[in-house]
């Protein structure tokens, strides 16, 4: 069995560029989280020997530590999109069983840890090619950290698909307020890169040139409002866009 507890991770089964292999295998992940977060599971290519109840090939998401735990899906054929699956607690269990007659290629997930407990919210994610969202929408007083890592030579790349914050003190301020306001921060140095808020919205395509980002969002007033989805993933390219 393969334990996972690290800050984030991917699970690759054999295959992806070849048929996976050999006959009649059976592997499992069990994946905990820190700080007793919920766990996300991403599926981002998946591609099983099909049957309509999956008694060939598939691959079973247990909500805990063992198989008598709740099942989330038992999983076969093939998916032609991303697909997620969450667990109530902070522990899964994968288990993957192959017969001995046809394989295919595998699959390729990403896990995240994720929390959320009112107050504070955030997560913790690696992220590669594929895009996956961030979605905070504020409730009261709320604050959330989210830590994103891609590997070491490629660079992280934000989509804002929405970004909406309002000014609930009325201001005549050119500056953003530090109780109403969403920043990046290179993890490493935690050095600030941007501030974002009402008065000053990103970019809707934002390159962090860097590997490793921490973004805290701050909504310290509880009548203001805020709204933010962002798509993240990471490039090889160092591209520099205008500032506009």
């Amino acid at each position: 069995m393969h334990v996972f507890d690290l800050f984030t991770a991917f699970i690759l089964s054999s295959g992806i560029n070849a048929e996976y292999g050999p006959p009649n295998t059976t592997c499992s992940w069990l994946v905990t989280s820190p700080n007793n977060a919920r766990i996300d599971i991403t599926f981002l290519f998946f591609d099983l020997e099909y049957h309509d109840q999956c008694r060939w090939d598939s691959l079973t998401i247990y909500d805990g530590t063992r198989e008598n735990t709740p099942q989330l899906k038992k999983m076969c054929g093939r998916h032609e999109h991303p697909v997620r699956y969450s667990s109530s607690g902070p522990s899964m269990l994968l288990k993957f069983a192959s017969d001995k007659v046809l394989s295919k290629r595998g699959f390729h997930a990403a896990i995240d840890f994720i929390q959320d407990d009112g107050s504070h919210c955030g997560g913790q994610y690696y992220t590669d090619r594929h895009s996956r969202e961030i979605h905070w929408k504020k409730r009261g007083i709320n604050n959330c950290m989210w830590q994103i890592e891609a590997e070491a030579d490629r660079y992280i790349l934000l989509n804002f698909v929405i970004f909406r914050m309002s000014d609930s003190r009325g201001r005549d301020t050119d500056s953003c307020s530090l109780d109403e306001t969403l920043e990046v921060y290179a993890t490493a140095t935690s050095r600030l890169l941007d501030r974002f808020c009402y008065k000053k919205a990103p970019r809707k395509l934002y390159h962090a040139y860097h590997s490793a980002i921490t973004i805290v969002g701050r909504g310290l007033l509880r009548s203001s409002s805020m709204d933010v989805l962002i798509l993240h993933s990471s490039t090889s390219q160092y591209v520099r866009f205008s500032q506009t």
